[in-house]
């Protein structure tokens, strides 16, 4: 029984639940971030452990530096995005990004232009 244990437990990590789970390599998109099984305490700890990440990249995402924000704000920031349908298969850290141009002030016709290229790219690899 022992010897069953740690293999179960991998198991565990590798397959979560299937109500977070999706078939490509991000389970966090859109549609699992709004369903009413990831609770605010679920948002809290993501986010923290998403901002902890992203000290290795310099508070970077692909080239849009993160500002400091509340971990309360960058939750209604991507509440905001992830409540568009038109989002749902965005992966959240990627919706943090047009967050992160949105609260830096970048151009509104440039953050429309990457959150309109995710929309295309992950419809893409969805179907």
């Amino acid at each position: 029984m022992k010897s069953i244990l740690p293999i179960l437990l991998i198991a565990g990590l590798v397959f979560p639940s299937a109500s977070l789970a999706q078939d490509t390599f991000f389970w966090m998109r859109c549609i699992a971030w709004s369903d009413p099984v990831f609770d605010a305490g679920d948002k809290q700890l993501y986010i923290s452990g998403l901002r902890d990440g992203l000290i290795f990249s310099q508070m970077n995402i692909q080239g849009v530096a993160v500002p400091s924000m509340s971990i309360e704000t960058t939750i209604r920031a991507v509440d905001d995005l992830c409540d568009d349908i038109a989002n749902m298969n965005i992966p959240v850290p990627f919706i943090l990004k047009v967050a992160a141009m949105r609260i830096s002030g970048h151009d509104e016709n440039a953050t429309q232009m990457e959150l309109l290229r995710m929309r295309q790219e992950m419809s893409e690899e969805s179907e």
